[in-house]
């Protein structure tokens, strides 16, 4: 479903290395809401660091490095 990225996300970020990177798409709401509170999150945390942002999309896309453990 629709929300269960965001549990997805939460699983993610503390299996996650520094360095790893994360791929969300459909993160534009509302066009689409999978991802749009996990990349938020994403944007506005210091552990990340925004690597892609593909605007060209209705859904887009958003590509993530993590910087901390």
């Amino acid at each position: 479903g629709e929300l269960s990225s965001n549990v997805e996300f939460f699983k993610l970020n503390k299996c996650l290395k520094k360095g790893g990177l994360a791929c969300f798409h459909d993160i534009y709401f509302p066009k689409s809401f999978k991802n749009w509170l996990p990349a938020t999150l994403c944007q506005k945390n210091n552990d990340w660091k925004e690597i892609y942002i593909d605007q060209t999309t209705a859904q887009g896309m958003y590509i993530v490095q993590k910087l901390k453990d």
